[in-house]
């Protein structure tokens, strides 16, 4: 699974980028998650955060698209400098391969599990195979 989009709907313009690899089983073997705001206020700035999986589940909306739900550390840059990281909240993302049964790709993700903010993806694409 992976993806490399762009979705408006918040106060913000995001990019998100993230791939994951799991086994047949599931189980992670490699995720990365990475969102950069590009509009975002320069009190704001920098505005950008890195991230690794913990969990990863497969499954199919109620329309029959493939999605994913995936879980993990998302530590928030506090400069240009990667080393200077802040926070690391857990997060929880869903993800929605909607191309194939003619539906927009989604993406909702939360720092709390029950909440979730939906974006539909603008640009770019989200794979799940």
């Amino acid at each position: 699974m992976e993806g490399s989009f762009v979705a408006l709907g918040d106060s913000y313009s995001s990019v998100f980028l993230f791939e994951i690899r799991a086994s047949a089983t599931g189980k992670v073997e490699f995720g990365h998650y990475q969102t950069e705001a590009m509009r975002a206020p320069a009190a704001d700035l920098p505005f950008r955060s890195q991230a690794t999986v913990a969990t990863v589940r497969f499954f199919k909306t109620a329309s029959g698209a493939p999605a994913a739900e995936f879980t993990g550390r998302e530590c928030v840059l506090t400069s240009p400098d990667p080393a200077k990281v802040g926070t690391c909240p857990s997060y929880h993302i869903i993800v929605s391969d909607g191309r194939t049964v003619g539906l927009p790709d989604t993406f909702c993700g939360a720092q709390v599990a029950g909440e979730c903010f939906a974006w539909v993806r603008t640009y770019g694409d989200i794979r799940i195979y």
